[in-house]
């Protein structure tokens, strides 16, 4: 006969975990996953941690299964889905996932997700679904002038550059961050240093 654990001692066993970060975080996670039976909602949302802190990693193949389970209302993990979808060249099922990512509960008021979609949508020589995205986007979110500035620079034939909207872009690895100059370095100039 199986004996069920406490959730106290399944969280003892978890906290002993050795490791680089990443790793501890991972283990900590999945041994906390052992107490959602007790939790109502905490396995998807430990699904969608686990999938983060993978994606992060440089896991990103182990990381879908994880991301998959992720509920709407965590875009963080929804949106590592559609770049994993995107990047397999996966459209239809980009779409679906930033569609079902902005019917979550508050995600209409993500300015990130709703350029990272018009973003991949621009990238893949879709311009006029672009715009209607930020055009959408304008609608849901009146008095956000990031979004505004996204969507005037789309219809003016500009790229749209998410990285100065929001620096979180460069967590999700789609783009690289730009490189920063050292203090006191100015170009075209010989450099001084104080």
């Amino acid at each position: 006969m199986a004996t069920l654990e406490s959730p106290a001692s399944a969280l003892n066993q978890t906290i002993a975990v050795e490791g680089s970060p990443a790793v501890r975080a991972i283990q900590l996670a999945k041994g906390a996953q052992k107490m959602t039976p007790w939790l109502f909602g905490a396995d998807a949302a430990l699904s969608a941690l686990i999938g983060q802190f993978q994606w992060w990693k440089g896991d990103t193949e182990g990381a879908l299964p994880y991301l998959q389970r992720a509920p709407r209302a965590q875009w963080p993990a929804r949106l590592m889905l559609a770049i994993s979808r995107w990047r397999k060249h996966d459209l239809a099922g980009m779409q679906e996932v930033f569609e079902g990512t902005l019917k979550g509960r508050g995600n209409r008021k993500q300015g990130l997700v709703w350029c990272a979609y018009a973003w991949f949508l621009e990238r893949e020589s879709r311009h006029d679904d672009a715009v209607r995205v930020m055009g959408r986007a304008v609608a849901a979110n009146a008095s956000d002038d990031k979004l505004k500035s996204a969507l005037q620079a789309l219809q003016n034939g500009k790229k749209l550059k998410i990285g100065k909207l929001y620096m979180e872009w460069y967590n999700f690895g789609v783009e690289a961050p730009p490189q920063m100059m050292p203090p006191g370095f100015r170009p075209g100039r010989r450099a001084t240093y104080r």
